[in-house]
């Protein structure tokens, strides 16, 4: 009885591993802990005043890890996919790298993503977007500058001869470096807050490259300007390319792109054309 006894305080003495008899040794779940196990065939960690041990933290310390249980990046998230059965955890979203596996959301996202309603996809609640996807990329309407999981409110911007290219909503999102968050009218002249480039020229993006995103642009001389286009290839983008204005003549054409044909000669037979 009094080996009985001093065992018993040794044994509840023990924080977490607990006492046993001498036996085979099996691993403590959660934890890299050995303890023997009795010829009875008892295992694990024995309770102490009938109370459970923790659980192992590892899943907790993996969300603390990522900011929070919301923002854990899962296994194949960013990798590159063809389609939404590519992905485990979310759907094939379009990126400006090119297309990538998402995940789902509640709230947040990794840095340089935004938790939006997956709407046109087989998920459900909401998943992380990339933002900016089509920053820059040439265009001719708005719908060419918003993908079917966005914000929805991005605007293709006019400038100048250059042609017109995508901007990017700076409603509720910083724009990135290199660009200016400016109130600005789109191709149909409506305003609003987009990310436009400070300076320079925009350059082709994967996703522009594989869409062959183009744009209309204006080739200009001393007779005046006549409409060409560019378009992103793995080249780059494109100078504009097209016909070049030249002096009117009569042939029944707008030779110098001004709206009007053969402007400069007389017509005098009541048909609308020129006496050429």
């Amino acid at each position: 009885m009094k080996h009985l006894g001093l065992g018993l305080a040794l044994c509840f003495a023990s924080s977490t591993v607990g006492c046993v008899d001498s036996g085979s040794e099996a691993n403590v779940p959660g934890t890299d802990i050995a303890v023997n196990v009795d010829s009875g065939g008892t295992s694990g960690t024995q309770l102490q005043d009938g109370v459970e041990p923790e659980p192992a933290q590892d899943i907790a310390s993996e969300d603390a890890a990522n900011g929070g249980p919301d923002n854990v990046v899962t296994e194949d998230f960013g990798k590159t996919c063809g389609s939404d059965a590519d992905c485990q955890s979310g759907p094939c979203v379009q990126t400006a790298n090119g297309s990538v596996c998402s995940k789902g959301c509640e709230d947040t996202c990794p840095e340089g993503w935004s938790c939006l309603p997956a709407k046109d996809t087989d998920s459900d609640g909401s998943v992380c977007v990339p933002d900016f996807a089509t920053l820059c990329i040439p265009c001719s309407a708005n719908a060419e500058c918003n993908l079917p999981l966005g914000l929805g409110n991005e605007r293709c911007i006019p400038r100048g001869s250059d042609g017109a290219f995508c901007g990017g909503s700076c409603e509720s999102k910083d724009c990135p470096s290199g660009y200016a968050c400016d109130e600005i009218a789109d191709l149909d002249g409506e305003v609003s807050k987009q990310c436009v480039k400070e300076e320079g020229t925009c350059e082709c993006s994967p996703l522009a490259i594989s869409t062959q995103a183009s744009t209309s642009c204006l080739l200009t001389n001393e007779f005046g300007s006549c409409s060409g286009e560019r378009q992103c290839s793995e080249m780059g983008l494109s100078d504009c390319e097209g016909e070049e204005a030249s002096a009117e003549i009569c042939d029944n054409v707008d030779n110098n792109c001004d709206g009007e044909v053969d402007e400069d000669f007389p017509n005098t037979d009541g048909t609308g054309l020129a006496d050429c």
